[in-house]
């Protein structure tokens, strides 16, 4: 069975998709970039992007019954590899000591002129919120 979650307090969807979908016991994150989820729109500068992207996933992560010490891998994407410090300094801060393997990608361009995006693969550790 799956189970698909547009998750509360965070950035609506802009296509027909879902903020996660869980399975048994994984979980999986859609990409999250810096789009603030009262307004709808992309945080100005790198750095709040950064910030705002990791806040989104780790709402939909706890929606969708997971946490931060349960994310199994993360996805990044990125205009320019130069912002992968910020990025990474916003993972640290969310994820602590906890350090999943990832896959990191320079892409030509994303979503609403985004210019980072990160998603996640998590264990379920709860049911999903309804």
């Amino acid at each position: 069975m799956i189970e698909l979650l547009i998750a509360d307090g965070a950035p609506a969807p802009k296509g027909p998709y879902s903020h996660a979908a869980a399975s048994g016991e994984l979980v999986v994150v859609t990409a999250q970039t810096g789009t603030d989820p009262v307004t709808g729109l992309l945080r100005p500068g790198a750095d709040a992007q950064a910030r705002q992207a990791v806040a989104n996933l780790l709402t939909v992560l706890r929606a969708a019954g997971s946490a931060p010490e349960a994310v199994l891998r993360l996805g990044i994407a990125l205009l320019d590899l130069t912002l992968l410090p910020v990025l990474n300094a916003a993972i640290g801060e969310a994820l602590g000591a906890h350090r999943p393997p990832r896959a990191t990608a320079q892409v030509v361009a994303l979503p609403g002129g985004a210019a980072l995006a990160v998603d996640a693969l998590a264990a379920r550790t709860r049911p999903m919120e309804a």
